[in-house]
């Protein structure tokens, strides 16, 4: 695959693709978490279910966090308070940051429209043939993205996800009627607890997405067992 890394919409991003000029067929944009650097997930392209024509683009987030978490730069798609959110073990408390809009969320749904303008100029397709999916915060920019879209997407692939902007997203929850959506979580995730998670799967079930849901033994992370699943899942959209 050609690798390059280009300036979309003031977001550096890694693109894989089988040509420089030719159209796709289907794109996969994926979202890293919070605090991992830009490239995190790069390299799943090499184990993703990717009949020929698929590209792919890798965005790096917004915001710098430094070398907090290690050697490497850390980003960030929207400051998180760790200590509140650590500290957010109450029912009540978990359900207050579900339905908080975080701060820069909608400057960033602005920019993920022009990104995604840019995407489809690039590639030369159409929203319903890219499928958005991301890890952690990852996940929830590719959802809230798909639901601030005019477009309807092709897929969601959603990977230890949670809620944001609770109350926002169930207004708009009605455009994924029809689509398909992957979703996996750790049974014993101690970042993003199972709960949400599955508050979040009946939401989207509700409101009439294709859900397939996959709830694996573990903890924050994406085992070999959800990337095998992700590409069954894959092979049907």
């Amino acid at each position: 695959m050609i690798k390059q890394t280009q300036n979309w919409a003031g977001l550096t991003t890694h693109v894989l693709c089988d040509s420089a000029d030719e159209p796709a067929k289907r794109v996969y944009v994926l979202f890293h978490g919070f605090g991992a650097p830009g490239t995190d997930l790069v390299d799943l392209h090499q184990v993703l279910y990717a009949p020929a024509g698929t590209a792919f683009a890798f965005p790096e987030a917004p915001h710098s966090l430094g070398r907090i978490f290690g050697p490497v730069e850390s980003r960030a798609w929207w400051h998180i308070d760790l200590e509140r959110f650590a500290n957010a073990t109450s029912p009540k408390a978990i359900e207050a940051l579900c339905n908080e809009l975080p701060e820069g969320v909608k400057e960033l749904r602005e920019q993920m429209v022009a990104f995604f303008q840019t995407m489809q100029a690039r590639f030369k397709v159409s929203m319903e043939q890219t499928i958005l999916g991301g890890f952690s915060q990852g996940s929830m920019v590719a959802l809230d993205s798909a639901l601030a879209l005019d477009s309807r997407v092709g897929g969601l692939a959603l990977l230890s996800s949670s809620i944001i902007d609770g109350k926002g997203w169930d207004a708009h929850v009605a455009k994924l009627d029809g689509v398909p959506v992957y979703q996996s979580h750790g049974t014993r995730d101690p970042i993003l607890p199972i709960g949400v998670a599955e508050t979040l799967r009946d939401r989207l079930s509700k409101a009439g997405a294709k859900l397939s849901w996959h709830a694996f033994e573990g903890e924050h992370g994406i085992p070999l067992e959800v990337i095998q699943d992700l590409n069954r899942f894959l092979a049907t959209v």
